[in-house]
């Protein structure tokens, strides 16, 4: 399958990348096996602890909220307000897919660590409340060419994306 390099990749790589190449491998047997995924329940719990790391990575970078690492990479304060931003992206794609409304658009400028923790608060709740209308029967329900379930796992991957950038330049 085609994450099976990836995984093996996966060697002196964290915890959770090892976890996220775990899971696309085994999504990728399964697409090539008809086995089970992921339950909707676990693609919206693995969100949440996506969400719960990003905020402490966001707590942890106040001393150096600006401060980028050189090059084209992003500071913490970048980085927070992309992911924070994309939260109200991904609850409009569930929405769209499931037929409910959109969360609102949110400002996304935040001075302080401590602004940008409560606005992913805020954030992560509204897209919460689409992602819960979920369940496993949804998952390859589509719109724009994007299952649900690619919605919440493209989810997931770009909060951790963004959390290792905001560990990197912190």
């Amino acid at each position: 399958a085609p994450g099976c390099a990836r995984l093996r990749a996966g060697c002196g790589a964290s915890r959770d990348t090892v976890l996220r190449a775990i899971a696309e491998h085994s999504r990728s047997h399964a697409r090539l096996e008809g086995l089970d995924m992921a339950s909707a329940k676990e693609m919206r719990d693995m969100v949440t602890k996506n969400r719960e790391t990003l905020k402490a990575a966001i707590e942890a970078a106040a001393g150096k909220w600006e401060s980028s690492p050189g090059g084209d990479a992003w500071s913490p304060r970048q980085n927070a307000e992309h992911a924070i931003g994309a939260e109200a992206y991904y609850g409009k794609q569930a929405a769209a897919i499931l037929g409910g409304n959109p969360p609102a658009a949110i400002e996304t400028d935040f001075a302080t660590a401590a602004d940008a923790a409560a606005a992913l608060a805020k954030a992560g709740a509204e897209a919460d409340k689409r992602f819960s209308w979920a369940e496993d029967r949804d998952l390859s329900k589509a719109s724009g060419g994007k299952t649900l379930e690619g919605v919440l796992a493209e989810a997931a991957e770009h909060i951790a994306e963004h959390t290792a950038n905001i560990k990197a330049a912190s």
